[in-house]
This record gives structure tokens, sequence and C-alpha cells, in this order.
């Protein structure tokens, strides 16, 4: 038997034209309506295969066909585009814009013992599903898995609990005030008696100790956060002085074999 369809990007049952020019009054042969049916379901598949996000289709739209049968009968199938059909990558690598959601504090190991960055937690979508990142300006890798979530409120819930989950500083700070704490708990308290000190070390004439520690390493905390005050308030050149440490040695202080 011969059958006609037609092709719409609407139900024909609404008002307005959506009709294919180019799939309008189709033949389909068949050797009944249940074959036909098939038939016309395997074409919408095919057909949209070949539509483009850039002409309107998004995922989750329908197309219909609405069969005509020999005897005056009409029938309406539909097909519902996927991801797939447009060519949309619905993976995290189909991500093309990201918005920070939430921050937190990493640490990693340096030159200095212990260094600490800032990272961003981001959300991003494709495809409809939404998508977690991290990034930080210390080159660090995504530590965010491809979960997906359906709506933005999702993954920005997560992205939240990610950077609660993940901040290894105390609330409210940043990377910067984290290290800066770190060190003032590593210098702790001065000690009158102390064998190491912080020794300014200038040209001038008022060179010489400052406060003494009982270790080595309170001392060279307190001297980093010296030095890093000295230079934050005289930025853009190199300085001819500074803070050093320096080791009680028969009544002398001596400087420190690195």
């Amino acid at each position: 038997m011969i059958y006609t369809y037609t092709i719409h990007d609407a139900h024909p049952g609404q008002s307005g034209p959506c009709s294919w020019p180019t799939h309008d009054g189709l033949e389909l042969e068949a050797d009944d309506m249940a074959e036909a049916l098939s038939d016309l379901r395997e074409i919408l598949e095919g057909e949209a295969g070949g539509l483009n996000p850039a002409d309107g289709y998004e995922i989750g739209d329908c197309i219909y066909a609405q069969l005509g049968t020999p005897d005056g009968d009409t029938r309406v199938v539909s097909y519902e585009l996927t991801a797939e059909d447009l060519g949309i990558d619905v993976s995290k690598s189909g991500v093309t814009s990201w918005n920070t959601e939430a921050c937190y504090v990493a640490t990693f190991p340096s030159d200095d013992g212990e260094g600490a960055c800032d990272v961003e937690v981001q959300i991003g979508e494709a495809g409809g599903r939404w998508y977690l990142r991290t990034t930080d300006d210390g080159g660090g890798s995504d530590e965010c898995d491809d979960t997906s979530y359906a709506t933005e409120e999702a993954a920005a819930a997560a992205a939240e609990e990610f950077a609660t989950d993940s901040n290894e500083a105390d609330e409210g700070e940043n990377a910067e005030d984290y290290l800066l704490r770190r060190l003032e708990e590593a210098a702790g308290e001065p000690e009158p008696e102390g064998e190491w000190c912080v020794y300014w070390e200038t040209a001038l004439d008022d060179a010489g100790p400052r406060e003494r520690y009982a270790t080595q390493e309170q001392a060279d905390a307190a001297a980093q956060l010296a030095n890093e005050s000295l230079h934050a308030a005289n930025p853009g050149g190199d300085l001819l002085c500074g803070f050093e440490v320096r080791q009680l040695v028969d009544g002398e202080w001596a400087q420190v074999q690195s």
C-alpha cells in the first residue's frame, strides 16, 4: 500500500505553517500501518541527524511526521532530538564558558616549605548539563570529576560543597592570609636569651640583631615575615638591606651556612 507523509517542526495540530517544503506529501510504501509507522520513525531519526542548533533546534525538541493512509485516515509520529543528532558535545569538554561559583585555599610543597594558592570552583553548561572544574594561578590541574548536574542551581550547590570540603585555610582566609598566619604560628614568641636571631643587615649604623628565638625554625619564619613587610613597604626595586637569620657563636652573631 502507498502512504503519504509530511514532516513538521511542530505538531500538525498546532496552528501556523510548520511543514518542511522538501518533505511535504512524500510517498511511503508499506504492507500495513504498523510497518508504515515503523518506517516513518526511522525516516524521522535519519532526518534528525541533519539538523543544526544554528537553525534553532535544541536538545529535547521534537519533529513530527503526519502519515496519510489510503483510506483517508491520519497518524502522527514524533521524534525527540538528542545531543548526538545535533552534533552537540554534552561532555565536560564541550563547555565553552565557565563562571566562578566558589573559592578555596589549597596548599603545596614549595622551596620555602609550604605554598598556597587561591583555587576557583567554576561551573559551565554543555548540552543542557552542568559541570564543575577548578582553576588557579599556580598551574594546578582540574580537581573536579566529570559528574554532570541537571540544573545550574544543583551545580552551584555542588561547587560550594566542593570548595568547603577542599579548603585548607580557616574560614574567610585567602592564600595570602593563610601563609601569613602559618608564618606567625611558626615564629611564635621571641626568646630574649635565644641563640638565634633576626638580624638587620644594612650598610648603615643600625645593623644588628633584632628579636631572638629559641630555634632556627622560629627565626627563619620571623625573618621571612620581616622581609615580606620590608618589601611590601618598598615595592619596585632591589633593596641593599634586609633581614637574615644568625646564630650566637662565642658571643658573636654568626651568619648561618646555607
